[in-house]
C-alpha cells in the first residue's frame, strides 16, 4: 500500500447568528446551521452531516484515482451514506453504511479490486474507524 504522510490542515469557524457557524478552509467556505425545529434558520448542513460528506467525498476521490490510474471508464460514481449516531458507553458512536454506485465498463472482479482499494485508502474511513484525540479548551479573545 501507499505510505501515508503526515498531514496539518487547519480550519477556522465563526459563530454568525444563533447556531450558524461559518467555516473556511483554505479558499472554501461552508455554513453550519440547525434546522428550524432545533432554532437555527436551515441555512446549512449540521456537523454530523458534514462529517458524512468528508467521508463520501474521500471514497468517491479514491474511487476516480484507482480508475485513473487502471484506465477504467467511470460512467456514473455516486455515494449513498447512512450513518446512526448513538449513545455508546463513553459518549456517542457512530455506525456507517456506505453503499457506493457504479456505471462503469470494469468487470465484476475489477470492482472487487476497486473496493479492496478503496478500504485500503480512503483515509477519512481510517480515521472514523478508531479512537481519535479531540483536545483543546475555551479561551477568552484578546
Amino acid at each position: 500500500g501507499s505510505e501515508f504522510v503526515m498531514l496539518t490542515l487547519k480550519c477556522n469557524a465563526k459563530l454568525d447568528g444563533t447556531f450558524k457557524v461559518c467555516a473556511k478552509v483554505g479558499n472554501h467556505e461552508y455554513i453550519m446551521d440547525h434546522s428550524i425545529e432545533n432554532g437555527g434558520k436551515d441555512e446549512g448542513a449540521i456537523p454530523g452531516q458534514m462529517l458524512l460528506v468528508a467521508l463520501a467525498g474521500c471514497k468517491l476521490m479514491v474511487i476516480s484515482s484507482y480508475a485513473q490510474k487502471r484506465r477504467i471508464t467511470l460512467e456514473e460514481c455516486e455515494a449513498q451514506i447512512i450513518g446512526d449516531f448513538d449513545e455508546v458507553e463513553n459518549g456517542i458512536g457512530l455506525n456507517i453504511k456506505v453503499d457506493i454506485l457504479v456505471k462503469t465498463d470494469a468487470d465484476d472482479k475489477e470492482i472487487e479490486k476497486m473496493n479492496d482499494f478503496v478500504d485500503k485508502n480512503c483515509s477519512i474511513a481510517a480515521i472514523l474507524s478508531q479512537p481519535n484525540i479531540v483536545e483543546g479548551q475555551i479561551k477568552r479573545k484578546k
